[in-house]
């Protein structure tokens, strides 16, 4: 319940500081879509949301762990990108050095996310990607997808 506050907290702090640029993007999207410009309104709507998406993630790293297991996390090989098409972000953290490494990649808002929830959700088709090298598990009510990959350990 502690980290629930916590990422509210951060979250509710994050969105008041980028209110003034989501201010000026929705009155520069306010002023394309009287003018006609619908591309460009849209445009402006995109950016916002893309860039909310960023700070959001930039929060979220901040509270991942600095070690899994007997892996340390490589700080500086943290990244939060903005999606293709302007639809959310992805979060990547890699833990460990050499043979021994582990790489986490969160992906919110990702028009994906459907296609792959499907397969979570239907063992028929969970059972067609199977190939041996992945798994469908549950971290805290959450189901994920674990896939192990020919390089690593």
């Amino acid at each position: 319940m502690k980290k629930l506050f916590i990422l509210t907290t951060v979250l509710a702090a994050t969105i008041i500081v980028k209110a003034q640029d989501f201010k000026k993007d929705v009155a520069t999207a306010k002023t394309s879509y009287k003018a006609g410009k619908l591309e460009e309104a849209h445009f402006a709507l995109q950016q916002t949301l893309q860039e909310l998406d960023i700070t959001i993630g930039k929060e979220v790293i901040k509270l991942l762990p600095e070690k899994m297991d007997t892996l340390k996390a490589n700080l500086k090989e943290d990244n939060v990108t903005g999606n293709v098409s302007f639809v959310g972000a992805t979060i990547h953290r890699s833990y460990g050095l050499g043979s021994k490494k582990a790489e986490l990649e969160i992906v919110n808002n990702s028009p994906l996310l459907g296609t792959l929830n499907a397969f979570l959700t239907s063992p028929f088709l969970a059972g067609m990607g199977s190939d041996g090298k992945s798994k469908v598990i549950k971290i805290q009510g959450y189901k994920s997808r674990l896939t192990k990959e020919d390089s690593s350990e």
